[in-house]
């Protein structure tokens, strides 16, 4: 009879005992949330501008330019660029010597290269890992043998797909039309000031959640290539939607076995035309999402958010003003 008793105790003791748990596992991803929109505020403070989603051309196949490399051009994405302002600065400069190096391909591991890789292999940034996520890891080890960091909060971008970033740049692509009120707060080659957020920075969310993948080969949260999931989030959905984001029909992407809808990480395949790819934010929170506001708020969006005002807070000037 004790024993049993005991055992009741127990079963009702757990349930609390975890919630407990992912509170406080919460509670530490809002800190690191807070921790990015310091960096930010601080980078905005010293270059007058808050840092692009990347310096290079997206898609650079569109105007008959080179393909990027992946890496050496694409790495600069905001979390790297406020590394310095993020107590980070050691770890910054190794990836700035490597990735501006004359042979900084990332798969290049001989001489200087090599030895700077050494010095960053297995590093990470602490507070760009959302404790309750758990599943990737901390590294992406397609560029053996050396292990590249991911990260859980990625910037939000313009639209809904990857076609609204790159005509920021480009609007007369193939005769597709840019909507400037789809504008985010980050984009390749653009610096947005503080003055470019018209609808206001308490209005407008910057950074939420992503999950990193189910393996260190899973290509999400690895903001070192300029793809939906890898370096930027969209609002093509509400948080953790059960719709599933379209992806590249790559391994790593959506290509086999990618497709995990019990793991909160649906996808459908598609060509990689660079045009229709997304991602939306996603946790493994309870009910919802963190996302850091422009303001350095950090607010908890239920999934059952109205879709209009999510929409509407991430945009920077459509004259909305959202949640």
């Amino acid at each position: 009879m004790v024993i049993a008793i005991i055992g009741v105790l127990i079963a009702l003791l757990l349930p609390a005992v975890q919630a407990a748990r992912e509170a406080a596992r919460r509670m530490q991803c809002a800190n690191n949330l807070k921790q990015i929109g310091i960096g930010l505020h601080n980078y905005h403070d010293a270059c007058l501008a808050f840092p692009s989603l990347s310096p290079q051309q997206p898609f650079s196949r569109w105007d008959g330019g080179d393909i990027l490399i992946f890496g050496r051009d694409e790495w600069y994405t905001p979390e790297k660029a406020i590394m310095p302002y993020v107590e980070q600065q050691t770890l910054f400069n190794t990836y700035a010597q490597i990735m501006t190096h004359p042979m900084a391909q990332p798969w290049n591991s001989e001489g200087e290269v090599r030895a700077l890789w050494e010095t960053s292999d297995g590093k990470f940034v602490s507070n760009y890992l959302c404790p309750s996520d758990g599943m990737g890891g901390k590294f992406h080890t397609e560029i053996a043998p050396w292990n590249l960091f991911k990260v859980n909060y990625l910037p939000f971008t313009n639209g809904t797909s990857e076609l609204q970033v790159g005509l920021e740049i480009n609007p007369n692509f193939e005769g597709y039309v840019f909507d400037p009120d789809s504008r985010g707060p980050f984009v390749p080659r653009f610096w947005r000031t503080m003055a470019d957020f018209t609808d206001g920075l308490s209005n407008t969310f910057l950074y939420s959640e992503f999950l990193t993948g189910q393996g260190p080969e899973r290509f999400y949260g690895c903001s070192w290539t300029l793809r939906a999931g890898c370096s930027m989030i969209f609002y093509n959905a509400t948080p953790n939607t059960l719709s599933p984001d379209t992806q590249p029909n790559y391994d790593g992407f959506c290509g086999t076995g990618d497709n995990l809808p019990e793991i909160n990480l649906p996808c459908t395949a598609v060509n990689d035309d660079a045009r229709s790819p997304n991602a939306a934010a996603r946790s493994r929170h309870p009910g919802g999402v963190n996302a850091l506001k422009g303001d350095g708020a950090v607010m908890f969006i239920m999934n059952t958010v109205s879709y209009q005002l999510y929409a509407e807070t991430v945009t920077i000037g459509d004259g909305k003003s959202g949640l």
